[in-house]
């Protein structure tokens, strides 16, 4: 299906090992995992890129009934219903085993993960499960990595991946979604915006090897949970309330109560006029307004067009504390911008600023406030001279071709 045949040429693998030893009387012990590259320094696609080595039982990934790669049973079964949606000639859209969700879908493996250097960094058994939505019918996949205690009595993942010593208990090899052929996007926005008073995401670029065949390359990136925001705001985790809209709803993190925060916060700036300095005032207590300022800026200037009625996020704390960023304001973060019109030719002319005042009350609302304005056009205006000023964005797209040329050429030919 999909255009897809055997290739004609070799492909790469590694060589994986997996072993236990059992006693006398039948009792077996752990599984010893290894995985072995022989000769790739002679292979085109590797320089400067890390590797994973995901191993597990094939019928995890392929079995018609579970397998979490394939369209299976699910998409069998679920044809009928699927030709009266409004995705019923989106293929990638269609059901499949690979769109199902949640630990009843997660299968167990053993990851091993090499840096660029060719050093084991980590040995790690965990779960695995496919990631994304509209992404999920496209080959290569997502997969989401799960550290837990009863894979191997250790729920995070015992590596600097990131060069910041975080050690997650999620994170995520991503194929790239909707610009699945550069997967330049989501890293680019991340990469250079990553000092600006949102959150952003850490990406490293990895090849990946399943079950010891070539499977193309990724973006190995943090998740935001609980952990991520403890570890990189000092708060605590427990506390960590996170609203993220993509297509399976509001609440990410915390109660049910606590969405009530969010619909209160969203229906008081949204309803109120901001032209009244009290009520200004009550909004810079309920949100942090430059994190809400320099989210919009960035999310407009590159033209994000599945933005702002879908892939928002903002966090907070539940509680007032101590500390910087446990004050129990909303700051908000990024996340899927490969839909962003600015790094193609198409949809240049679009003016998204009017498209958002027009579409979206609460920043239209923010708009009537003379100091909200007056600070969005100086931050946007400012990333225009800076991050986005053309000598920077070639020399990251130069430094960028020179990473990924090979890697992705190589994909591209497999996929």
């Amino acid at each position: 299906g999909a255009g897809f045949e055997v290739p004609d040429y070799l492909i790469d693998k590694c060589t994986v090992l997996r072993a236990i030893c059992v006693d006398e009387e039948g009792n077996e012990s752990a599984a010893a995992s290894a995985t072995y590259f022989v000769d790739f320094d002679q292979k085109e696609g590797y320089q400067g890129m890390n590797i994973v080595s995901i191993m597990t039982d094939p019928d995890n990934l392929f079995d018609y009934d579970t397998g979490i790669y394939v369209m299976g049973r699910a998409y069998d079964t679920s044809r009928e219903y699927d030709a009266e949606q409004w995705y019923a000639d989106v293929w990638w859209w269609q059901t499949g085993n690979y769109r199902q969700r949640g630990r009843d879908w997660e299968k167990e493996a053993c990851l091993q993960f090499f840096d660029a250097e060719e050093n084991l960094l980590l040995t790690k058994d965990a779960g695995i499960r496919i990631q994304g939505n509209g992404s999920r019918g496209r080959v290569p996949r997502s997969f989401n990595f799960y550290a837990r205690n009863e894979y191997d009595g250790n729920n995070r993942f015992e590596a600097d991946f990131f060069g910041t010593r975080y050690e997650p208990q999620r994170i995520t090899l991503f194929a790239g979604s909707d610009n699945y052929l550069l997967k330049l996007k989501d890293y680019l926005a991340a990469t250079v915006l990553s000092d600006r008073g949102f959150s952003t995401m850490d990406y490293v670029p990895y090849v990946m090897f399943l079950d010891g065949e070539y499977w193309g390359c990724y973006w190995l990136i943090e998740k935001y949970d609980e952990e991520f925001f403890a570890y990189h705001y000092d708060v605590d985790n427990d506390n960590v309330i996170m609203i993220k809209e993509s297509q399976q709803g509001y609440l990410a993190l915390g109660n049910e109560e606590d969405e009530k925060l969010y619909d209160d916060m969203y229906a008081f700036i949204a309803g109120s006029d901001l032209s009244v300095d009290a009520n200004y005032w009550k909004v810079c207590e309920l949100i942090d307004v430059d994190s809400y300022i320099d989210y919009c800026a960035a999310e407009i200037y590159i033209a994000n067009l599945d933005w702002p009625h879908n892939n928002f996020g903002l966090w907070r704390t539940r509680t007032a504390e101590q500390g910087k960023y446990s004050d129990g304001r909303w700051r908000w973060i990024l996340f899927d911008v490969n839909n962003a019109s600015v790094m193609s030719s198409k949809c240049i002319e679009l003016d998204l600023f009017a498209e958002v005042v027009a579409n979206d009350p609460m920043f239209s609302s923010m708009m009537d406030n003379d100091e909200f304005s007056r600070k969005f056009v100086s931050r946007i205006l400012d990333m225009a001279n800076n991050e986005f000023l053309p000598e920077n964005i070639n020399l990251f797209l130069d430094e960028y071709r020179e990473l990924m040329k090979d890697p992705l050429t190589k994909e591209y030919e497999r996929f």
